[in-house]
Parts: structure tokens; C-alpha cells; sequence
């Protein structure tokens, strides 16, 4: 079994199929808001990123019929994984719009 280190801060090890899978979750949230309400994700200036933010403080699954299937703790820790990336990336100093 092919492992890599998490990023969590838990610091323990996955398999490299669970890492692929929290990825292709991650990307697929954010996709989802991106087709909705209009983000380009390569480009996304500070003013873009905090209203991002803003969606995915108060996201609700229902909102979309994309992720009706998800399972509600899949949904839940998926958006937190959303949040502290963007934050990550917010820190990192983006460009003003």
C-alpha cells in the first residue's frame, strides 16, 4: 500500500487512495460553487477569495443538487478542508482586485 503524509494536523499517515479521494472531494466542492456563483478558481483576487469565503461559511448541501448524494460527514468535513485551504491561501498575501 502506497502511503503519503497527511496535511492534517493530525500528522498520521493515509493510504494514498484516501488522500486521492479527499482531493477529488475538495476539488469537486469547489467546482461546484465555482459553476453556481461565477468564480474563476485560477484567478482568484482577494475580494473573490473572502466572498468565497462567505459561501462556504454558510453552505448548505441541500443548496445543490450536485452533492445530494454526498454523505452528510463527507459534505461537513469537506467544506471545513475547503475553508482552512482558502485561509491558507489567503494568508499567503493575493492580489487586490
Amino acid at each position: 500500500m502506497n502511503v503519503l503524509h497527511s496535511a492534517s494536523t493530525t500528522g498520521r499517515f493515509v493510504p494514498r487512495e484516501k488522500h486521492v479521494f479527499w482531493e477529488e472531494r475538495i476539488c469537486g466542492l469547489l467546482d461546484v460553487i465555482a459553476s453556481h456563483h461565477g468564480f474563476n478558481l485560477l484567478s482568484l483576487c482577494a475580494r473573490e477569495a473572502y466572498r468565497l469565503k462567505g459561501f462556504l461559511d454558510t453552505l448548505e448541501q441541500s443548496q445543490y443538487p450536485e452533492l445530494a448524494e454526498w454523505d452528510e460527514r463527507i459534505f461537513s468535513f469537506t467544506r471545513l478542508s475547503c475553508r482552512l485551504e482558502l485561509e491558507k491561501y489567503m494568508l499567503t498575501g493575493i492580489a487586490k482586485c
